[in-house]
C-alpha cells in the first residue's frame, strides 16, 4: 500500500511539474492591414444575405470548421450596417467566401506536438504560423457580383520568444481569428461602397509575407 502511495505521490508531482513547465501559449494577427472600422463604412439599411462559407487545408475542406468560420462572419457582419446574415430561403443576396489554410505540414505537427506537451523539455520555444487566403463573392438580388480576395495569418507563439512585431497578444486563437475574419469581411464591405462597375474584382490586399 505504502508502494501505491509513493508512485501515485511521484505521478502527482510529475503532473504538477509538467503544468510549471507548459510553456506560455499567445496569439497574434498579421498587422499587415488596413484597419478599418465599422464607423469608416456607409451607414446604409443593411441588406440581407444567405451565408455560403468554406474552409480548407489544403485541398481537403474541413467541415469541423465551418461553423466557426460563419460565427466569426456573422460577427463581423453585425458591426455594420452594410449587410446582415439571414437563413430566410427566399433572400436572393448571397455571400460567399472561402478559406484556404497554408500552414506547412510540418509547422502543424511540431504545434500540435508543442500544444499537447509531448516535447516538453526538448522545445523551448516556437512559432506556428497559419497562413490563410480568403476567396469572396457577393452575388447581388439584381444578379450583379463582386469579387474579392485577401491574404492574411495568425502567428501562435509558444516559450519564451520575444514577441513578433504583430497585433496581439489575443486572448485565444478564436479571437485571434474573429479578428483576422472582421479585418477581411470590413475590407470587402468597403471596397463594395467604392465599387461602381460589377465587373471590378473589388479587392486583393497583399497581407501577410510569403
Amino acid at each position: 500500500m505504502i508502494k501505491i502511495f509513493r508512485i501515485l505521490a511521484g505521478l502527482l508531482a510529475i503532473g504538477i511539474l509538467a503544468d510549471c513547465a507548459a510553456p506560455p501559449v499567445e496569439y497574434f494577427a498579421d498587422s499587415d492591414h488596413e484597419l478599418i472600422t465599422s464607423a469608416s463604412l456607409d451607414q446604409v439599411p443593411p441588406t440581407e444575405v444567405r451565408l455560403d462559407v468554406k474552409f480548407y487545408r489544403g485541398d481537403q475542406e474541413i467541415i469541423g470548421a465551418e461553423p466557426k468560420l460563419r460565427h466569426a462572419v456573422i460577427n463581423a457582419l453585425n458591426s455594420t450596417s452594410v449587410l446582415r446574415a439571414t437563413d430566410d430561403p427566399a433572400a436572393t443576396a448571397v455571400l460567399h467566401i472561402e478559406v484556404l489554410d497554408f500552414l506547412n505540414p510540418s509547422e502543424r505537427q511540431q504545434g500540435d506536438y508543442v500544444l499537447s506537451g509531448m516535447t516538453y523539455g526538448s522545445v523551448s520555444a516556437s512559432r506556428i504560423t497559419d497562413r490563410y487566403e480568403f476567396k469572396l463573392r457577393y452575388q447581388m438580388s439584381d444578379g450583379h457580383e463582386r469579387f474579392g480576395q485577401d491574404k492574411h495569418a495568425i502567428w501562435t507563439q509558444t516559450g519564451n520568444t520575444r514577441a513578433p512585431s504583430l497585433r496581439g497578444p489575443y486572448e485565444t486563437s478564436g479571437h485571434a481569428f474573429q479578428a483576422v475574419v472582421t479585418d477581411v469581411v470590413l475590407s470587402f464591405l468597403k471596397d463594395i461602397n467604392q465599387s461602381t462597375s460589377s465587373d471590378d474584382s473589388v479587392m486583393f490586399v497583399p497581407g501577410a509575407e510569403q
